[in-house]
């Protein structure tokens, strides 16, 4: 079985993929497997953390705002911004990627009162 180091950038990654079914199932298994990723404190998914983290976040949450957030898709933005803020934990609010996520919500219950 493969660990969380091997599949949790590329399944992040396919989260703003252009095609939308993967996109989906993308988002299904994270939330699916958030659970057991977050049921106790794992090295192995920390590290997996501190990766996207350090190498991926920005372009990220850039594609993600840029992608979804500002094309009317914030249902999907917002959705994906909690599964991940859920997976990520605390090492997220120690980062400078930390703030523009807040932004993202932000903008999505402006547009839900609209």
């Amino acid at each position: 079985m493969p660990t969380v180091q091997v599949w949790f950038i590329p399944l992040i990654s396919r989260l703003v993929y252009n095609i939308p079914g993967i996109r989906s199932k993308a988002l299904e298994t994270l939330i699916a497997v958030t659970p057991k990723l977050i049921e106790k404190e794992d090295p192995r998914r920390q590290q997996a953390v501190a990766d996207f983290l350090a190498y991926h976040c920005a372009d990220f949450f850039a594609s993600l705002t840029q992608n979804f957030l500002n094309t009317g898709e914030e249902v999907y933005a917002i959705t994906v911004w909690g599964a991940l803020v859920t997976v990520i934990g605390r090492p997220l609010q120690r980062t400078v990627h930390f703030n523009p996520l807040l932004k993202m919500a932000e903008v999505n219950i402006a547009l839900s009162r609209n």
